[in-house]
């Protein structure tokens, strides 16, 4: 009897122009493309899809890769490009998705992360940011955030640590096991903070201007609960 073999699937994705030296299998010719990145920074990019500028009002090159799928599917539905550089201008903010809110004479910027790729690309993306800025990890691990919180050791927090950030916290209903990722990665007086809604009122002892609270779903919530309770945003999840 023959050995068995267990099934490999390789998955080509993102990996730039690849093709196989052996058969024909290739990427195919792009229908939309990005033709130039022109500028990226934590509230903005300008970017040419098909030679065509565009300004998207969100930071991050992850956004460069969400605002190509939605250009591509408006002009595949034959959306002009003028109408469509209107449209990424005046999108207006998406709840937990680099949601500026005003706290007194400081700013909270919200970024929810489900994963290790999403921590990771939202860190590059903060680093980018050229005033100074404290940092927040809210941790949760709850049914809708995924209920292993081991991921957060597969994080490069420590890419942190050479932007001299003078404040961190972390917190959240998992704050002991984002504490312990902390700690093991070199950070020292790392604030803790097991409820949510406290940080409102931390923001107060914050030594910058600007908060960076990057958090899980479920702590998302709590915090925006929190925020609509005192009338600091609109609503909830709306």
């Amino acid at each position: 009897m023959s050995p068995h073999y267990p099934l490999r699937i390789y998955h080509l994705w993102g990996l730039g122009n690849y093709f196989c030296p052996n058969c024909d299998h290739q990427r195919p010719a792009l229908d939309y493309q990005v033709t130039a990145v022109e500028s990226t920074t934590t509230t903005n990019s300008v970017v040419k899809f098909d030679d065509y500028e565009y300004t998207i009002p969100v930071g991050g090159v992850y956004n460069i890769y969400n605002a190509l799928a939605a250009y591509s599917l408006a002009r595949f539905m034959n959306v002009d490009k003028s109408s469509i550089k209107t449209a990424f201008e005046t999108n207006p903010e998406i709840f937990g998705r680099q949601e500026k809110v005003q706290i007194g004479d400081k700013e909270m910027v919200i970024i929810m992360v489900k994963n290790q790729i999403g921590v990771d690309t939202v860190l590059d993306m903060i680093k980018t940011d050229p005033e100074p800025y404290s940092f927040a990890f809210l941790l949760t691990a709850l049914p809708a955030d995924g209920e292993d919180t081991s991921w957060i050791w597969d994080c490069n927090f420590e890419t942190l640590q050479d932007q001299a950030i003078p404040y961190y916290l972390v917190g959240a209903e998992n704050y002991r096991d984002a504490a312990t990722r902390f700690k093991f990665g070199g950070f020292t007086d790392v604030k803790v903070e097991p409820d949510p809604a406290k940080l409102i009122d931390r923001m107060q002892e914050i030594p910058t201007k600007r908060l960076y609270a990057v958090v899980t779903y479920t702590s998302m919530r709590q915090l925006r609960k929190a925020l609509a309770d005192r009338k600091l945003i609109d609503g909830g999840m709306e």
